[in-house]
């Protein structure tokens, strides 16, 4: 039985897709003023709707849950590796089957 285990879970991990990227530069905003926070939510927003979207049926409730999971946890993570004297943080996908 774990031998059977041992092979899905491998071959689960090897046909996953690599994560996606996309690095946000924040640089030219200041983060302690309001207007300078919101365009950097659009920013982080814009970026992980690029590194998060899969193709197919826009009324395939899984792939929009997944899609939504990805972006969830993308920005969590941007938002995370953000400081006030950073210039730019990387905004990545889960890796994914293909």
């Amino acid at each position: 039985m774990m031998a059977v285990l041992a092979v899905l879970v491998t071959a689960s991990v090897a046909n996953a897709a690599p994560a996606k990227r996309q690095t946000v530069y924040y640089g030219d905003l200041n983060l302690k003023d309001p207007s300078g926070r919101a365009l950097l939510d659009a920013r982080l927003s814009q970026a992980a709707r690029a590194v998060c979207w899969r193709p197919g049926d826009p009324r395939d409730t899984f792939r929009r849950a997944e899609e939504k999971r990805c972006m969830a946890l993308a920005l969590d993570r941007a938002y995370s590796a953000v400081t006030v004297r950073g210039t730019f943080v990387e905004v990545r996908s889960l890796s994914r089957p293909h």
